[in-house]
């Protein structure tokens, strides 16, 4: 057997694995002739024609998901609408303050009306983790050490 150019002699089985029925040696493509591409001209046919309905279906749904995808960006209102946390509506600040850099909450102790900048900052002077700050604020502890909390508005430090 006469191997191409480059491939080594104990590689031999494996190319002659690859010249079998199932591939296309270049020999055969270059060897076709007008009536066997008539033939192949008249089976694709007959399949689409046989799979018509398949074809107009697949193609609509093609379509309309394209169409779905262009457009809904364009068609969905852009609402700006409160946040939500927990499934409930977070309550929305007047006195915001955006300088760049990134967000915080100041916190409020309510006892007394010292305010922080940050939760971990009223979390350190509390005494507590964070953990158990945020679980406050958000509602889900009544009180930190005795104190109550309340978030009073949203800032950023930069």
């Amino acid at each position: 057997m006469a191997l191409p150019c480059g491939v080594p002699p104990d590689r031999a089985p494996l190319w002659s694995t690859f010249r079998g029925s199932s591939f296309l040696s270049i020999e055969r493509i270059i060897m076709i002739d007008k009536a066997e591409i008539l033939l192949m001209k008249d089976r694709v046919k007959n399949h689409i024609s046989e799979h018509k309905a398949e074809y107009w279906v697949g193609s609509i749904v093609v379509v309309a998901g394209a169409t779905y995808f262009v457009t809904r960006r364009v068609m969905t209102p852009q609402i700006s609408a409160a946040p939500v946390f927990y499934n409930t509506v977070a309550p929305t600040f007047n006195n915001t303050v955006n300088l760049g850099g990134p967000m915080t909450k100041m916190v409020k102790r309510m006892s007394d009306g010292k305010m922080w900048e940050t939760v971990t900052e009223a979390a350190k002077e509390a005494g507590c983790t964070l953990s158990k700050m945020s679980q406050h604020l958000n509602g889900h502890k009544e009180h930190v050490n005795g104190e109550i909390y309340k978030i009073v508005g949203v800032g950023t430090r930069g």
